[in-house]
């Protein structure tokens, strides 16, 4: 058994229950995604005593389902339940399949009462019976049933309960960025799958460049690709969660990946750029058969196709007398044609229509645009760049993101709003999906610090339940983790957080701060007026720090706990640099007229000395976060890119190195000499 979760459920009699009311019903056993509607009843049902049948042949989906419930409750509750596959006789766990349906999101996906998705749970003092219209219901079933079990060992038990649920949004999907900084490893895509199942998201977008092996292209990125039989695999591993991969390349821009190798520069839009020349013949033949390929690999209906940020499209339109509409949507015709000749439906990023809002018309009703948009805007913000998609009767998904690749840690008191206000205007336009995403467009990104996004964008898509963010992470953590565990994680969930919004707030990027020089002019500027936001975010960082190391010992969840308090590390370490480079700067300050020598040195050596000082307390941080980040990182990715931030860490211990050198030599101007400016003495740049 690898943890029990002690929780307990203050059971009572109440009428059907409307979404919103959920908590109160449930208390100490919260339920994410939040079902439609749910109803307890007096009384309960003993682990123990259950047995699993099958009202009819059960289907491999079935059995696998079946399996997962009993695979929890082993491992959570510490009791094993017997699985009866041909007769139900002696079982009292019941699955009811009502039809046959996919296993994965098609095209003409239904939400609501009748759609392929929902379930129904009956739990009674002597059973419980499940009921779907498809394996998928049961699945999903089974993902609320075991968030409702109560106690441990022998004394585990479900409430008398009904649960009846289903979908407000067809198509809930996660992106993830397998190409522009770290490259995840199969196994960790694997361990996303299985956490996005949890909260029911039925897609998972496979954002590649030129990250999947392509036969007859043998330079494209060779030490950081994901093979046939690999892609075969994981393709296999989210179909058994029911959860359709979605190919999402780029055959137009974002392929400097591709244009980098003089074999490719001169099909590129500029030499050695990031966009095919939308003119060259050339170009046709190979997007033809990259299409070819990915439709052959990925089975999913849908083919996502890239098409966003081409911004060099304005040059290439002045090069051959055209428009950019005329020259954008003819490279889109000519590929969408392609695309839809191997039986796939076409979606694209819909922000170069935004930008050039002339090229939008019926025509482009065949295709899902993707409207992307990724921290919060007002309301006539949303409706400026989904109306025209509205008026012209084309499909949409939106797109929203976990911020993390500008921040230390994921800005969710952002991304959080985001998620709810971008979903619910894209209700309003009529979208039928909801696309959470994930990028790794930063050096330090963590991808396991996002699971909270991840999980909040899945819920809100399925319910679109208002939940504020230490409510939610107080839902989270109490499903995610054991009693003795779960108030700790949630404080220190609670304490990032915090960390990162005063963070923020005073040095705007942090992952672009934790870089700069905290001894320029500007950066001793925000020390001045936010050195207050600075201390109390680093307090916020070492009470995670101090939650994280009590909750690590218990060996639950370790890679997810251990990439927080890396995180929360880094800004300790932030702040830090800044703070100290305050308390450097004061220092100077006060003795730059005039000193006595004998106290100047020993303030001084407060910042220099070589056993104990500022600057040794930054070569010890630096060093430390250095070793925790490398970590950290090969819990998730392969080692290809690890170089790069290691190196950056080199070059932060190597400048505070320099720095203590140079503040040494003050000591050596006689007392009434005036002190170099700072800036002069520290120009690092």
């Amino acid at each position: 058994m690898k943890h029990v979760k002690n929780r307990f459920l203050v059971l009572f009699t109440l009428s059907v229950l409307s979404v919103g009311n959920q908590a109160v019903a449930s208390d100490k056993n919260p339920i994410l995604p939040v079902p439609q509607y749910i109803q307890f009843g007096e009384g309960t049902l003993s682990i123990s005593q259950l047995s699993i049948g099958f009202e009819k042949s059960p289907s491999e989906e079935d059995i696998f389902t079946a399996n997962e419930l009993i695979r929890m409750i082993r491992e959570e509750c510490g009791v094993e339940i017997a699985l009866n596959e041909k007769s139900i006789s002696s079982a009292n766990l019941i699955f009811k399949k009502l039809a046959d349906a996919p296993s994965t999101p098609q095209l003409d996906e239904k939400v609501g009462r009748d759609s392929r998705e929902a379930y129904q749970i009956a739990i009674t003092p002597t059973g419980i019976l499940i009921t779907a219209k498809s394996s998928t219901g049961l699945y999903y079933a089974v993902q609320t049933l075991r968030q409702m079990v109560v106690g441990e060992d022998e004394l585990a038990y479900f409430p008398v309960a009904t649960v009846e649920d289903w979908p407000i949004m067809a198509y809930r999907g996660f992106m993830m960025d397998m190409t522009h900084m770290q490259f995840p490893t199969v196994d960790e895509i694997k361990r996303q799958l299985d956490f996005l199942a949890l909260w029911k998201t039925n897609q998972y977008y496979f954002y590649s460049e030129t990250n999947i092996e392509l036969e007859g292209y043998p330079l494209l990125i060779p030490n950081a690709r994901f093979s046939t039989e690999q892609m075969e695999d994981i393709i296999a591993y989210a179909e058994e969660r029911h959860i359709d991969i979605v190919p999402n390349l780029n055959l137009y821009g974002h392929l400097h990946d591709f244009f980098k190798y003089e074999h490719y520069a001169d099909l590129a839009a500029t030499p050695y750029g990031r966009e095919f020349s939308a003119t060259d013949p050339r170009v046709n033949a190979i997007v033809s058969d990259w299409v070819k390929q990915f439709a052959e690999l990925f089975p999913s209906p849908f083919f996502h196709i890239g098409f966003d940020e081409t911004w060099l499209i304005e040059l290439e339109a002045k090069r051959v007398g055209s428009t950019v509409e005329d020259v954008y949507l003819k490279m889109l015709e000519r590929t969408a044609s392609m695309v839809e000749a191997k039986g796939k439906k076409v979606m694209l990023y819909a922000d170069m229509l935004q930008k050039y809002p002339n090229a939008i018309s019926n025509k482009l009703s065949n295709n899902i645009l993707v409207a992307w948009h990724y921290s919060p805007l007002k309301e006539e913000a949303y409706r400026e760049f989904l109306e025209p998609f509205k008026q012209f009767e084309v499909p949409i998904f939106v797109q929203s993101a976990t911020l993390n690749w500008k921040f230390l840690y994921p800005a969710t008191s952002v991304s959080f709003r985001n998620h709810r206000l971008l979903l619910n205007e894209g209700m309003k336009y009529g979208a039928r999906g909801f696309i959470n995403s994930g990028w790794t467009d930063d050096s330090q990104v963590l991808m396991r610090s996002s699971r909270p996004d991840m999980a909040y964008g899945s819920s809100v898509a399925w319910n679109n339940v208002e939940i504020g963010e230490s409510d939610f992470f107080n839902r989270y953590t109490t499903i995610l983790y054991p009693a003795v565990l779960s108030d700790i994680v949630k404080q220190a969930h609670l304490e990032l957080s915090k960390a990162d919004r005063l963070t923020r707030s005073a040095l705007g990027s942090t992952t672009n701060a934790l870089w700069d020089n905290p001894f320029s002019e500007k950066s001793l500027e925000i020390v001045r007026n936010h050195k207050d936001k600075l201390k109390s975010a680093r307090l916020a960082s070492e009470e995670a720090q101090i939650l994280l190391r009590q909750a690590l010992p218990h060996q639950v969840d370790s890679t997810t706990l251990f990439a927080m308090l890396t995180g929360a590390r880094e800004l300790d370490m932030l702040t830090m640099r800044y703070l100290f480079a305050g308390r450097i700067s004061d220092i100077h300050e006060k003795y730059q007229e005039k000193r006595d020598p004998t106290e100047f040195r020993r303030v001084l050596a407060e910042a220099t000395a070589f056993f104990s000082s500022l600057t040794v307390d930054m070569f010890d941080v630096i060093v430390e976060t250095k070793e925790m980040f490398r970590e950290a990182w090969l819990n998730e990715y392969t080692t290809y890119r690890l170089g790069i931030p290691m190196s950056k860490f080199d070059r932060e211990l190597d400048f505070w190195f320099r720095i203590q050198n140079r503040l040494k030599t003050l000591v050596e101007i006689p007392g009434d000499e005036r002190l170099p400016p700072l800036s002069e003495l520290l120009d690092m740049d």
